[in-house]
């Protein structure tokens, strides 16, 4: 589906279509509804990342697998991928297969047909995986272990580079089928923070290296470029791992929600809001898919987000988020299996 341009005046189902947008940057994007969040502690790290969770074909007909003393069969699911890169502006097409965007922000929608209820999988950008490397004219040319983000590396862009960074979350998970993914830019952060009205943080870790304003413990209303390095910003700072910016996000999310509801309620203010989003983001959904997902998330408030447990520690060069594997099996076969009959 092409980019989305900006339009002086737009019909109502372009309304309906980027707010549609907006509501899952806003849900799933910045990572609200995080006090639902399940956390499980382990320690053991990742071996095989990549590889089908199947141990043994039980029937040809059904997708299943054995685990635990216990046959169990695929649900029936629907997915989107949510991807934040770390750029600012219309998601552009680089012209060439080796571009310099990186997923920031990853999270996998996942909504059960046959119960109606939705949940997420909030995973770290810094998760050690195997990602396919694409040569200059766009042919995978072998597989590389490197954090998650570099995914949306190799590819041009847009289509090319979100496919490429659904499929590596796919290989991460045990094969998992992603059915769609939603692309977006970091302009959706300031927009979205002054549109509310500022919104204000108890702030959880000393930031003043990056705003002077941004002492820990201190209550500060944020700008928008202020929002922006506080939920972004990780170098530099005494702990820079990925998991601790992962609970400013959410923390920052759940004060936006509460910022703005006045504006919420109001129709012109959410057409402002949607009119200004509508440049930032790229999907190979179409419409009613988009207006869909939508309609979901709103009927699953308070739907629970996962996250994979595992070890940050520095690498040679950059930070690495080991996921426990065990961890990654359990919470596989919970959102998609189902006990066999």
């Amino acid at each position: 589906m092409a980019g989305k341009r900006r339009r002086k005046r737009m019909s109502g189902r372009m309304i309906r279509l980027c707010l549609t947008i907006c509501a899952i940057v806003l849900v799933l994007v910045i990572g609200a509804l995080g006090a639902h969040m399940i956390e499980s502690r382990m320690t053991e790290k990742v071996e095989n990342a990549g590889q089908q969770i199947t141990a043994h074909t039980h029937e040809e007909t059904t997708a299943q697998v054995f685990m635990n003393n216990q046959w169990y069969q695929k649900k029936d699911v629907e997915t989107l991928l949510v991807i934040g890169i770390d750029d600012y502006g219309v998601v552009t097409s680089s012209g060439s297969y080796n571009n310099s965007n990186q997923a920031d922000f990853l999270m996998l929608f996942v909504k059960d047909t046959e119960t109606g209820k939705s949940q997420a999988i909030h995973l770290n950008r810094d998760t050690m995986t195997d990602i396919t490397m694409r040569s200059v004219t766009g042919e995978a040319v072998g597989v590389r272990r490197a954090q998650l983000a570099l995914s949306y590396n190799y590819g041009q862009g847009q289509h090319d580079s979100s496919k490429n960074t659904a499929d590596a979350v796919s290989n991460l998970l045990y094969g998992v089928q992603i059915d769609h993914y939603i692309t977006v830019t970091m302009d959706a952060i300031p927009i979205m923070n002054d549109w509310a009205g500022g919104v204000t943080v108890e702030v959880m870790t000393d930031m003043t290296d990056v705003d002077s304003a941004l002492i820990a413990g201190n209550k500060v209303k944020l700008t928008g470029e202020q929002a922006l390095k506080y939920i972004r910003t990780r170098m530099g700072l005494d702990d820079s791992t990925n998991t601790t910016r992962m609970e400013r996000q959410r923390q920052y999310a759940a004060e936006w929600v509460t910022a703005a509801q006045k504006q919420l309620k109001d129709e012109s203010a959410v057409a402002d809001l949607v009119v200004q989003m509508s440049d930032y983001y790229y999907s190979d959904c179409t419409a009613d898919e988009l207006e869909y997902f939508a309609e979901q998330l709103g009927n699953n408030s308070g739907m629970p987000i996962r996250k994979i447990s595992g070890e940050a520690v520095r690498g040679e060069v950059h930070m690495e988020f080991y996921a426990d594997d065990t961890n990654i099996q359990r919470l596989v076969l919970e959102m998609f299996y189902e006990p066999a009959n």
